[in-house]
């Protein structure tokens, strides 16, 4: 089992009846009934898009896509200003909080 630490900005919101945790580095989504079941939607997503990627060796190049940089065995996140940008988008912002997540890749 591969465990990977990554600390992205998640942010919170709700729209209608549903609540998103969105991830703006990774432009990833979860979404539920409440605010615990879209966090929990959201761990899913983020463990099955690093599982994905690391099986078909495209983390490297996704992650370029989606803004990262990577130079010398290092990665580090798309620049602030890019993330929120992104985040102007959301109509109705909850919650922003940085969050580390442990994921362990089988």
């Amino acid at each position: 089992m591969i465990k990977i630490n990554i600390s992205i900005k998640i942010v919170s919101y709700k729209e209608d009846i549903l609540y998103f945790v969105y991830a703006p580095e990774l432009d990833l989504t979860g979404y539920g009934k409440t605010l615990q079941s879209a966090h929990d939607s959201f761990k899913i997503v983020i463990n099955e898009y690093f599982r994905y990627t690391i099986t078909h060796n495209t983390l490297i190049t996704d992650l370029k896509k989606l803004g990262w940089n990577v130079e010398d065995n290092k990665i580090t996140p798309p620049e602030r200003k890019n993330i929120n940008a992104k985040l102007k988008e959301i109509p109705e912002l909850n919650n922003q909080m940085e969050q580390m997540y442990q994921i362990p890749i089988s």
